[in-house]
């Protein structure tokens, strides 16, 4: 655990580096980016073992996809589009100062000093992802790494320390109190992914020193089913979207949509993609919870909806303490507990509708989500849902998708969130574009010198008039 001179220490450290050495080059931003694949791929079999043991039990398989391969397409795409993200952009220097020959562009450079804060359930894609983008952008960083997987953060540290100079990216493990001093220090930008409450806390903390916060939250994701869905197609993708880490992801669908006339159908389809995915055995090890406590209130969830006239419906089976059954939840009404938060966890609300229009009422009328899921296939009602929903992102006829590509930005939208990064969104979002002008022949700026002159009164007239 570092205290808080610790952290200070470190973080002055970091500063000084950052003082002598403001702008580094590209060079020096690429071999950062390699040494981040080099001990993922390097240390892949511990990074599995970690997060099982944290878990108590996660599939090697979802580690390497998502987290190992995730964080390594995000540091791949850094380094194979850096030169062209670095480069200075043309700028209009306005109409009558080009007749002079002037010259503006927007030169990005690193803001400096970044902070990271990673969640627990997806401890290494959601640190190495945006450090991606912090390094591409020449910044140095330091990481607060979760207490809820003490093994995966212990051994993500102990890869940092050994590839990395302490003022080049610094781990900070510790309880919640370390958390609330990481984000009190200065930083010239801190990002933190996680729940909306906490968010709040940061941003607060931040506010003290004028620092730029992204927040990564989530929300109650919601998926509207249209008539003419592929049922088949669509309880694939929403059940794998709920058996991803056991529902325990920010843009896990939260809650679906139906047409009153299709629930039945929709459940016939979903036990269907259970026993092609999830076998007899119900597949044990796909629904692990971070603890017993999460488990305990994702059962509470059930319990209550149950209470409240609600029919369960489990599509696996749950044997260990902090294993949740996948549940389908049909006939989830406003009150019930379910409905008012989000589950995060493999817990599925079916609800359903006979006015599209009031579904979107409905969604206009919570926060925000960070992501919103439609399946059909009328390009018009696509459309209009579109006109009349406001997400954080959107994914058409599949689960998660939008998410995936490093050519699209990562965010939310008020509740869900604050600002974004991935890909090109995440370097501009850790580097300061900085507006470079150069003044050409004409000697524009004296318009700008008393005595104002006829020529001063001219320029007034035409920037007010146009004439």
């Amino acid at each position: 655990m570092a205290g808080a001179i610790a952290l200070e220490e470190i973080f002055a450290a970091m500063r000084q580096a950052c003082t002598a050495e403001p702008v580094p080059s590209l060079a020096i931003r690429r071999d950062r980016l390699e040494r981040c694949i080099f001990l993922l791929r390097k240390a892949e079999d511990d990074i599995c073992a970690a997060l099982s043991a944290d878990y108590g039990s996660r599939p090697a398989i979802v580690t390497q996809l998502v987290e190992i391969g995730g964080a390594i397409a995000a540091l791949r795409h850094a380094k194979a589009h850096l030169r062209r993200w670095a480069r200075p952009r043309r700028a209009s220097a306005g109409f009558a100062l080009w007749l002079g020959g002037a010259r503006a562009q927007l030169e990005p450079v690193p803001k400096g000093l970044v902070g990271i804060v990673a969640p627990w359930n997806f401890p290494v894609q959601l640190t190495f992802s945006p450090l991606a983008a912090a390094l591409a952008a020449g910044n140095r960083v330091m990481i607060k790494l979760p207490e809820a997987t003490p093994l995966t953060s212990a051994l993500i540290a102990e890869l940092i320390d050994r590839h990395f100079a302490p003022d080049e990216v610094a781990v900070i493990n510790g309880d919640s109190g370390v958390g609330a001093k990481f984000v009190s220090l200065p930083f010239d930008h801190i990002l933190f992914t996680g729940g909306a409450a906490v968010g709040r806390k940061v941003m607060a903390a931040a506010s003290a020193n004028l620092t730029p916060v992204t927040l990564e939250l989530g929300g109650r994701s919601p998926v509207i089913i249209l008539p003419d869905a592929d049922l088949r197609h669509t309880a694939r993708s929403i059940l794998s979207g709920k058996l991803l880490n056991a529902g325990q992801i920010c843009l896990a669908p939260d809650h679906v949509f139906v047409p009153e006339d299709m629930v039945e159908a929709l459940v016939a389809s979903l036990f269907a993609a259970s026993r092609e995915m999830l076998g007899k055995t119900g597949a044990d090890a796909l629904n692990s919870i971070i603890s017993s406590d999460n488990a305990r209130h994702l059962r509470g969830l059930v319990s209550d909806a149950q209470s409240r006239g609600a029919r369960i419906f489990e599509l696996g089976f749950a044997h260990g303490e902090n294993q949740i059954s996948p549940c389908l939840v049909v006939g989830a009404r406003p009150g019930m507990a379910i409905l008012q938060e989000e589950i995060f966890g493999p817990l599925l609300p079916i609800i359903a509708y006979d006015d599209l229009g009031a579904v979107l009422s409905d969604i206009s009328c919570q926060p925000h989500p960070l992501a919103l899921y439609i399946f059909g296939h009328d390009n018009r009602t696509i459309r209009h849902i579109l006109d009349n929903t406001v997400s954080g992102g959107v994914t058409i006829n599949d689960i998660l998708l939008h998410a995936s590509s490093e050519g699209l930005p990562l965010g939310g939208i008020g509740e869900s969130g604050m600002g974004v990064y991935r890909g090109k969104w995440g370097f501009d979002t850790f580097s300061h574009l900085r507006p470079v002008f150069r003044r050409g022949w004409l000697d524009a700026g004296k318009l700008l010198r008393p005595p104002y002159g006829k020529l001063a009164s001219r320029a007034a007239r035409f920037l007010v008039h146009g004439r």
